[in-house]
C-alpha cells in the first residue's frame, strides 16, 4: 500500500505524475511534440505528438499523432 503525503496524493501517483511530466518535457526538447496551427495540418518530419493543452507553460498535455520507426 502506498504512503500518503499531506497533500492527499499517494507517493505512487506523484511518481507517475513526475514521470509523465519528464516524458512530455523530453518530447518537447527533442522536437517530437508540436503545436497544431491549422485544421488539416500534418505532423512535420520527426514529430510524433501534438501539443493539445498548454495552460500555464508548466502543464503541457500531448496526444500521439503517429509512431516513430527510428
Amino acid at each position: 500500500m502506498a504512503k500518503k503525503k499531506a497533500t492527499g496524493k499517494t507517493v505512487k501517483n506523484r511518481a507517475k505524475s513526475d514521470a509523465e511530466e519528464r516524458f512530455v518535457d523530453n518530447l518537447v526538447i527533442r522536437g517530437e511534440a508540436v503545436k497544431k496551427t491549422g485544421g488539416n495540418q500534418k505532423l512535420p518530419p520527426g514529430a510524433t505528438h501534438w501539443i493539445v493543452e498548454n495552460k500555464d507553460e508548466k502543464a503541457i498535455k500531448v496526444k500521439r499523432g503517429r509512431f516513430s520507426l527510428i
